[in-house]
């Protein structure tokens, strides 16, 4: 099971802080492959973590755009 995290760049017309979205997540967690992977497209970017708690941080720190938690 994995817990989701979704950033939908349309939802967010500011969206200028991808890169630094991207750059916190990678020194929070590391790369993607054991504790999440990542899937993107041009509407947005979604986070699969392994544990409930780095989703729960990712959420405190950038929000969730997705409605089904």
């Amino acid at each position: 099971m994995t817990y989701p995290v979704t950033i939908n760049w349309h939802s967010r017309p500011s969206m200028s802080k991808w890169n630094e979205i991207c750059a916190w997540a990678v020194d929070h967690f590391g790369l993607p492959g054991d504790r999440y992977k990542t899937e993107i497209d041009e509407n947005q970017m979604t986070w699969a973590f392994v544990d409930k708690e780095d989703q729960l941080l990712m959420i405190l720190a950038w929000g969730n755009d997705e409605p089904n938690i």
